[in-house]
């Protein structure tokens, strides 16, 4: 894999890595009787300092209706990254602990990526035939 490459996945699944931090966490706050207020605090801040990393390595194109990156390119692996950081909020806020994080998903994650496929390269995709 080139060095490009593992760098943006390495963000990318930063967010599943964190998950398994997120598991003691939980444990934590529950043995001390912390509400899952707390939790949602937690989770959002951890979500939102990995985000502003995945952000700014988003492509200058971003917003070009034509932008199409090919794969094995900086900007595909940029793109790329992002959507596996989705994966990560998904996963955490839906299959973690659902009670505690689903509406932390329906009321923030979700609208926002929903937001993200207003951007063409985002709703046709980013692979190529």
């Amino acid at each position: 894999m080139a060095d490009g490459k593992r760098d943006w996945v390495a963000i990318g699944v930063s967010g599943l890595a964190m998950i398994g931090t997120l598991i003691n966490a939980g444990s934590a706050f529950s043995n001390f009787g912390v509400n899952s207020d707390t939790q949602k605090a937690a989770l959002f801040s951890q979500f939102q300092q990995q985000y502003s990393a995945v952000r700014l390595a988003f492509p200058a194109d971003l917003n070009n209706p034509m932008f199409k990156p090919a794969p094995e390119t900086d900007d595909y692996d940029r793109l790329e990254a992002y959507w596996l950081f989705c994966f990560a909020e998904w996963y955490a806020t839906n299959r973690l602990s659902p009670a505690a994080y689903s509406t932390l998903w329906k009321e923030y994650y979700s609208p926002l990526i929903m937001n993200a496929l207003d951007t063409p390269v985002n709703r046709r995709g980013i692979r190529t035939p």
